[in-house]
């Protein structure tokens, strides 16, 4: 699994949602309100790909910039493109899994730590939250 800083993504779907109230920027992106307050959460976020998706969408920005801070004009592409739901879902589940959209190997994915946190994005919104590793379970 690709690493990705949780934090940063809150931040940036945070600067997206700017200062629309939860219920309202849920509404506009056409998620529950759990899910993306989960996804904004300001000391542990669990952004879901639900939200990443639909923010993307409804803001017309590249997936890859809301996951890592960084533009890549093959995602952004396929947000602008009709019908592309399913498409921008795997390959944002691509990304995050390693591979970059266009199938390539990530070159971060070295597998040495990283201060960073894993966040499993999956469509179907957790009753729990992730759990925490280095915790006993």
């Amino acid at each position: 699994m690709r690493t990705i800083d949780s934090q940063g993504v809150a931040a940036r779907l945070r600067t997206l949602i700017g200062e629309l109230p939860v219920e309202a920027a849920a509404a506009q992106l056409g998620v529950t309100e759990l899910a993306l307050r989960i996804s904004l959460h300001a000391t542990s976020p669990y952004p879901t790909i639900d939200v990443i998706v639909a923010a993307a969408q409804h803001f017309a920005v590249d997936p890859t910039w809301i996951l890592t801070g960084e533009y890549d004009a093959g995602t952004h592409r396929l947000v602008l493109q009709p019908g592309s739901v399913h498409d921008l879902s795997r390959a944002i589940q691509r990304l995050v899994g390693g591979g970059a959209a266009g199938g390539e190997p990530s070159s971060e994915s070295s597998g040495e730590p990283s201060a960073e946190l894993s966040i499993d994005l999956t469509s179907d919104l957790k009753s729990e939250p992730p759990p925490q590793t280095g915790m006993p379970a």
